[in-house]
């Protein structure tokens, strides 16, 4: 009987145990899965059914944070993994949405303008008004219209999403994964599929994802939110040590658009560590400073490199100028928008959804993208139904808009300046 006694209190210390420290033990789970996944193919499917497992039946707030996990991973197994993971990430939202609704069924108020925008606009992305219907269009239709509930929600339900905490999963992710993609040349997935880019003798390191932009826009998203949490009333030194983490990250990618966004927010951080005194930011500060030094120290070809792409010859013509601060962008915009105003069709309704580029990039601008695949019709639903959700969301949260929020909205604005983002990111 005693050890009938004793193995139960074991087994149930146990249980415990694994039960407070669960995200920690399923995320070791997922990465030798992922790992596993370099040389097996089909892994992906236990891999993401692994995820979509923790997503159902772990607690609601750990849910958000297995999702963040297995965003470092989506460029594994193309086109697969990134299906997969819109399969899990719906599975989370439909979880939250149907628990939330039956716990506030009495204060769940059906804001129907925001329904019909809604449906008004997934119609619009699905009727081929301008373009064949194709599986890209279906993809991202989908994709959109389960990153706007993420949106809503994400702003109703905050406590769920705990972006603070799980911004802090993410970068573990993100270094976890740049660990597998050591892997790179012992597995012919990962060769098919994660592509090196050169800079002189220098690589642009892009983890696991296809392409170093994509990994870049990851560590812009790291560093603007952590950013806001470290300018706001009570900022943390964790905060500080994520956005540091990025920041190396997001430095080995050789992007222009992280070093002007990582520029910004640290020239605001340190702005805010000198007028509020606080003595965790000016620990952060120091900590961010040493970081650069070591870079300076001991890769300093690295950091002329670097600054030599911000390097712009004023003698060239105006156009090579644009070209130079751009990085070849405004060439793309140039030619994406002639051929949107030189098509009335296209300029009314444009392209469809998921339409093929002008050649081999796309525009590389969110708002020029948005006009060739959705024209001004599919434009106007879009800004009314992002608005309206917005102001819908904010009101039934009944939060105020702090300042800081003003340094992740402004820095994804200049980064829809040179980037597609949800238009051609997926």
């Amino acid at each position: 009987m005693e050890n009938k006694k004793t193995k139960k209190n074991i087994l149930l210390k146990v249980k415990n145990f694994y039960s407070n420290n669960s995200l920690l033990f399923n995320c070791i789970i997922l990465s030798g899965f992922f790992m596993a996944n370099c040389f097996l193919p089909f892994f992906s499917f236990i891999t993401y059914g692994f995820a979509l497992i923790c997503v159902l039946f772990d607690k609601l707030k750990k849910g958000f944070s297995y999702l963040l996990f297995t965003v470092p991973f989506v460029c594994m197994h193309l086109p697969l993994s990134p299906i997969l993971f819109a399969v899990v990430g719906l599975t989370f939202i439909i979880k939250l949405l149907i628990i939330k609704i039956k716990n506030n069924k009495e204060s769940f108020k059906v804001n129907w303008l925001l329904i019909v925008l809604y449906l008004l606009f997934v119609v619009y992305c699905f009727v081929p008004i301008n373009g064949p219907y194709n599986l890209v269009r279906f993809y991202k239709s989908g994709c959109l219209a389960i990153l706007l509930l993420f949106i809503y929600a994400m702003i109703i339900f905050p406590e769920e999403f705990n972006l603070r905490f799980n911004f802090k999963v993410l970068l573990f992710a993100m270094f976890v994964s740049s660990g597998i993609s050591l892997l790179r040349p012992y597995s012919s997935l990962l060769q098919q599929n994660v592509y090196i880019y050169q800079i002189e003798e220098y690589f642009r390191f892009s983890g696991l994802f296809s392409n170093p932009n994509t990994f870049a826009l990851v560590c812009d998203l790291g560093v603007c939110f952590m950013g806001y949490y470290l300018v706001s009333k009570n900022p943390k030194f964790t905060d500080g040590l994520t956005f540091i983490g990025f920041s190396v990250l997001g430095i080995l990618t050789f992007s222009k658009t992280f070093m002007i966004i990582c520029t910004i927010n640290t020239i605001i951080i340190f702005a805010r560590a000198i007028f509020s005194r606080s003595k965790i930011l000016a620990s952060c500060c120091l900590l961010y400073l040493l970081m650069v030094t070591g870079f300076v120290v001991f890769a300093p070809g690295y950091i002329n490199l670097y600054l030599e792409r911000f390097m712009v010859d004023l003698s060239q013509n105006p156009e090579a100028v644009m070209n130079s601060i751009t990085t070849e962008r405004f060439n793309l915009w140039v030619k994406y928008f002639n051929y949107i105003i030189s098509n009335p069709i296209v300029l009314i309704v444009g392209c469809g959804l998921g339409a093929p580029m002008l050649g081999p990039l796309s525009s590389h601008n969110l708002y020029i993208a948005a006009l060739y695949q959705l024209g001004i019709v599919g434009s106007v639903i879009f800004l009314a139904l992002v608005i309206t959700l917005f102001v819908s969301a904010f009101k039934k949260a009944g939060t105020k808009v702090s300042v800081a929020v003003i340094i992740p909205t402004f820095s994804i604005m200049l980064i829809g300046l040179i980037e597609d983002l949800m238009f051609y990111l997926f």
